[in-house]
């Protein structure tokens, strides 16, 4: 098990990455107006953001009104998401179980 695992492991890496790659994209392509100010070539900023983000956890500023850090507004938002999926975990469990037991035909 551990073995498929390591194997797999730089595959993800790669998916992660153009992922990211492919969203970063897609939003240079849709949404010009808000890379105006970037002189650089496509591919220089592409590496230079992937560089960032993976190597410096910088996903640069929010577009919204306060321009604050992405990172910053993700951890903030960390608590409440952490709690949404603690809750979706314990009802999926309990849901998941009592439709184990009705339908096992223990009652």
């Amino acid at each position: 098990m551990a073995r498929v695992l390591i194997r797999r492991l730089p595959w993800l890496i790669v998916t992660v990455v153009c992922v990211t790659a492919a969203t970063w994209l897609t939003f240079r392509l849709l949404r010009p107006e808000r890379f105006r100010d970037d002189p650089r070539p496509v591919s220089t900023a592409l590496v230079d953001y992937l560089e960032g983000a993976f190597l410096h956890f910088d996903l640069g500023r929010s577009w919204a009104g306060s321009r604050r850090p992405v990172a910053e507004l993700l951890g903030q938002g960390l608590p409440a998401d952490l709690w949404l999926l603690a809750g979706g975990v314990v009802f999926g469990l309990v849901v998941g179980l009592a439709g184990d037991v009705m339908g096992s035909g223990i009652f």
